[in-house]
C-alpha cells in the first residue's frame, strides 16, 4: 500500500518499502502464528487474527508498524473444543466501520477503532426451512457491504448449494442471498473479484469461474477446464475450512478482474498460456503463452489494453521480471527482479 509492500505470514508482519526494498518495520505474532489478514488496506490499516485455534485478532497501523488494539474474539458456534479444532483460519476484512471475522459457522463484527464487540451472528443463511449446515468459504469488502460465499445443504433434497449472501456490516443482518450453483461438490471455493462479483469454484478435477450481478443472479459461466491444461484458480486461495496448515489461507487469486474482462492463467508447473474472458458472456476474447516461453506467475494489471504480468524463466526460478504485453502481440519490458513472499 502507497509507498509500502505490507507482507503477513504465519511468524510475523513486515513492511518493506518499495522504492528500495528495506525493511521498515517487523511485527512477531503476538501469541501463536497469524491465521488470517485483511486483502485490502483501510485508513492505513490491517486486521489480523491470531492464536491457537485462531481465537485473537488486531488492528495493525502500516505506517506506524504497531498493533493499535488486541482481544480475544468470543467464538461460540463452533460447538464443541473437537469442532473448534477443524478451523484455525479466519477471514477478516474492515469494512464499514466494522472489523468483520468469518470463523467456521460464525459471524462476528468488531469496532474498528477499538475491537469492541459490535455484533455476532450464526453464519448466514439461517432459513432452518430451506437450509442445513451452511459453512462459509469466503468473504470480502463490497461497496459498504459485506459479501460472503457459504456451501450449504438443501433441506429438502440434501443438495449441495452455493449462496453469495451479502451482510450489513454494521449489524451482521443479512440484506440479500442467493443460491447460484446448485448440486455439485466443490472442494475449493472462493471469491476472485468483488466488484464485479466474481467467484471461483472448483473439484478434484476441473473448475469454473461465476459471475454475479447486482441482484447475485448468475450473469455468465467460465469453464476453467482441469488443474494442467485449464484456467484455474490457485489452490491456495480462498477460505481453507480444514486446519490442516497454520497461517493465513487467504492468497490473492491468480486471475485478475476488470470491469468487463477476466485474465487467467494455466497451470503456473510449466510455460503457460494467459487468456481473456468476457465476464458478460464467458467467451475467450484471446489467449498467449508468455513472452519467451516462461512462466506468468501472475497477471497485475490490465493498462491501456495491454497486460502487465510477473514472468519466470522457470519453476521456482529467482529470475523474475515485470513484463507488458498484449495477448496477441507480445512485447516485454524488463524491470528489477521481485521478492517471492507470499502476500
Amino acid at each position: 500500500m502507497g509507498d509500502d509492500l505490507v507482507l503477513v505470514n504465519d511468524t510475523y508482519a513486515v513492511a518493506y518499502a518499495r522504492s528500495d526494498g528495506k525493511e521498515r518495520w517487523r511485527i512477531p505474532s503476538p501469541s501463536g502464528h497469524f491465521c488470517g489478514a485483511s486483502t485490502s488496506v483501510v485508513d492505513n490499516r490491517v486486521a489480523v487474527g491470531y492464536g491457537d485455534l485462531c481465537s485473537s485478532a488486531a488492528v495493525l497501523d502500516v505506517n506506524a508498524g504497531k498493533l493499535l488494539w488486541q482481544r480475544a474474539m468470543p467464538i461460540t458456534s463452533s460447538g464443541s473444543p473437537s469442532e473448534a479444532k477443524l478451523d484455525e483460519h479466519a477471514v477478516l476484512e474492515i469494512v464499514g466501520g466494522s472489523v468483520v471475522v468469518v470463523h467456521y459457522q460464525q459471524l462476528l463484527g468488531l469496532d474498528a477503532a477499538t475491537g469492541a464487540v459490535r455484533w455476532s451472528e450464526v453464519t448466514p443463511p439461517t432459513d432452518e426451512k430451506v437450509y442445513s449446515n451452511c459453512i462459509p468459504s469466503d468473504g470480502m469488502p463490497r461497496s459498504a457491504d459485506f459479501v460472503l460465499l457459504s456451501h450449504c445443504s438443501a433441506k429438502d433434497s440434501g443438495d449441495d448449494l452455493y449462496v453469495a449472501v451479502v451482510v450489513d456490516p454494521a449489524t451482521g443482518k443479512t440484506k440479500q442471498h442467493n443460491e447460484f450453483v446448485k448440486s455439485k461438490s466443490y472442494l475449493t471455493m472462493a471469491w476472485v473479484s468483488a466488484s464485479p462479483l466474481v467467484a471461483y469454484l472448483s473439484d478434484a478435477s476441473k473448475g469454473l469461474y461465476e459471475t454475479l450481478d447486482d441482484s447475485l443472479e448468475p450473469v455468465s459461466t467460465i469453464e476453467a477446464g482441469d488443474a494442467v491444461n485449464g484456467f484455474m484458480g490457485d489452490d491456495g486461495f480462498g477460505y481453507s475450512l480444514s486446519g490442516i496448515s497454520n497461517g493465513i489461507s487467504h492468497r490473492r487469486s491468480r486471475a485478475l478482474v476488470t470491469s468487463t474482462t477476466m485474465i487467467a492463467l494455466t497451470s503456473p508447473q510449466k510455460p503457460n498460456r494467459l487468456a481473456a474472458f468476457d465476464l458478460r458472456t464467458g467467451a475467450k476474447r484471446r489467449e498467449a503463452p508468455a513472452p519467451g516461453g516462461g512462466i506468468v506467475a501472475a497477471p497485475l494489471a490490465v493498462d491501456n489494453g495491454q497486460v502487465i504480468a510477473v514472468v519466470s524463466a522457470g519453476q521456482d526460478s529467482p529470475d523474475q521480471h515485470i513484463v507488458k504485453f498484449a495477448l496477441d502481440t507480445v512485447s516485454s519490458a524488463s524491470a528489477p527482479p521481485r521478492r517471492r513472499d507470499r502476500l
